[in-house]
């Protein structure tokens, strides 16, 4: 390499050119992912006619882990059946009076965690102030081409691949 060109690299601002490098790499990054998704898919559930539903009702779908409840307005509520914080299942207890003062219709039961012994009424609220409430689902009810009305749960997985 000749000096001139040895003087040419000693002077050269390598500051401006990292700075652009960097920059160009978290772009194409960001376009990457983009292209790719956040890896989460999306879908609905159906959980039955709207008719096998009662304020008051809890009804568990299994394969989910989720309990849909019939609330005191007539709305329905999907409570997820996983704590965010311990990731254990809950556990129905139908009838445990702790949530009575906060369920629809004043009726005994509470989802409780088997790992910490939190619990919560129905509807997912905490009963105690050291716990969050329970994760909820989007409820979409539809009717069907045979005129009944449907309940679906919106159900989001993550794509662990």
């Amino acid at each position: 390499m000749s000096a001139g060109v040895r003087e040419r690299l000693r002077r050269t601002a390598w500051g401006p050119l990292a700075l652009l490098l960097v920059s160009t790499v978290a772009v194409a990054t960001v376009i990457v992912g983009n292209i790719r998704g956040p890896g989460i898919t999306v879908r609905y559930v159906d959980a039955g006619p709207l008719s096998d539903y009662e304020v008051s009702s809890v009804v568990y779908l299994a394969e989910e882990e989720i309990y849909v409840v019939g609330l005191a307005d007539g709305r329905l509520r999907a409570v997820d059946g996983e704590v965010a914080s311990s990731r254990c299942s809950v556990r129905y207890l139908p009838r445990d009076e702790r949530g009575r003062a906060r369920n629809p219709l004043g009726v005994a039961g509470v989802f409780e965690d088997p790992c910490t012994g939190s619990a919560w009424a129905v509807t997912g609220d905490a009963l105690d102030d050291g716990s969050e409430p329970l994760r909820t689902r989007f409820v979409w009810i539809t009717t069907a081409e045979d005129g009944v009305q449907r309940v679906f749960v919106e159900v989001a997985d993550l794509d662990r691949g």
